[in-house]
């Protein structure tokens, strides 16, 4: 003799069954909770590596480029210095004396705006002495070679700081294709 009607055993069955597949669709929910917060996770410390080595790679760069920068400095004292030395050792049969528009043409060149055309006129400027002139243009270049140290290491940090995978530009600028 069974002492639980068969309707109440129907609807037993019926919330036992309801309540296996609410349990496993909970256990599925929070099985792909935990994968997603694992690929989030993973993402993160992808994430956090790539700019570690980016940071890593900028790094050897600047004191690759720190160090290149160094090792310029006493070459371009020599030179400064041989500069100077050019205006007390040459004998005066040996220098002259540049014309007022050379400068004028000169300084039009290295400042990118054309010289007036009035400062052309012969004797419309001072003349400038070799030494003096050497000098500036020794100057110039000094500056130029500083500038263009400047851009291409720009040029490099840009193409490290753009790419978090890509160690092509620093072997580059390592092997002194910075300038490409």
């Amino acid at each position: 003799m069974n002492l639980i009607p068969p309707l109440y055993r129907w609807l037993a069955g019926i919330l036992l069954l309801a309540g296996v597949l609410l349990a496993s669709y909970q256990h599925g929910r929070q099985t792909m909770a935990g994968e997603f917060a694992r690929e989030r996770l993973d993402n993160e410390r992808l994430a956090a590596a790539q700019l570690a080595a980016r940071q890593r790679r900028i790094d050897a760069l600047f004191a690759s480029l720190e160090a290149a920068r160094t090792a310029q400095k006493p070459k371009d004292k020599i030179i400064t210095k041989e500069i100077i030395k050019y205006g007390t050792t040459v004998p005066a049969d040996r220098r002259c004396a540049l014309d007022g528009a050379w400068r004028v043409l000169h300084d039009a060149a290295a400042t990118g705006q054309p010289a007036d055309p009035a400062s052309l006129v012969a004797g419309a400027a001072p003349s400038v002495t070799d030494a003096t002139a050497l000098e500036t243009v020794g100057e110039n270049y000094n500056r130029c070679r500083d500038a263009i140290d400047q851009v291409s290491g720009w040029r490099a940090w840009y193409g490290l700081a753009s790419s978090p995978t890509d160690a092509h530009h620093l072997s580059a600028h390592a092997q002194g294709g910075a300038n490409d």
